[in-house]
């Protein structure tokens, strides 16, 4: 059955490639079939909580939501070697999708912290010196884009 690991994805979602029935082919990349692995980078992979198990989903029906979640899952401890914001940086050198959806996940597995800019940038406020609409800090330069006073 080559497409054997298709199916099981279909049945239980984003799962371990280790959890795959199969040996994944060329044929059930073609069909849709890919894999979310995180890199260390240059040095041991101790940094990111050593040896990560790579998660199994479909292009088209997996958000990749899901796929972080089961990451997260799957390989706890990454989020005792990784900040929240470095973990967002290595999700999103992934690729736009991964970054926006580890801004929705990660919340869920982080505490906010006042040291965190990720957390106090979204908790703080200003003015837009040109409407006076009262948006986030970090959300200015794209409220400016769209101001009907600019």
């Amino acid at each position: 059955m080559t497409l054997g690991n298709i199916a099981y994805l279909e049945e239980h979602g984003p799962a371990p490639v280790a959890e795959l029935p199969h040996e994944i082919t060329t044929p059930q990349r073609a069909a849709g079939l890919s894999c979310l692995t995180l890199y260390a980078g240059r040095g041991p992979a101790e940094r990111v909580g050593g040896r990560l198990s790579p998660i199994a989903y479909l292009d088209a029906e997996h958000d990749p939501v899901a796929v972080i979640r089961a990451l997260i899952e799957v390989n706890p401890k990454l989020t005792e070697y990784k900040s929240r914001r470095g973990l967002r940086r290595v999700l999103g050198n992934q690729g736009q999708q991964w970054g926006k959806a580890a801004s929705t996940v990660l919340d869920e597995y982080y505490e906010p912290s006042d040291h965190d800019p990720d957390h106090r940038e979204a908790a703080e406020t200003r003015d837009c010196p040109f409407c006076g609409e009262t948006v986030t800090k970090g959300g200015l330069p794209d409220h400016l884009t769209g101001c009907p006073e600019t």
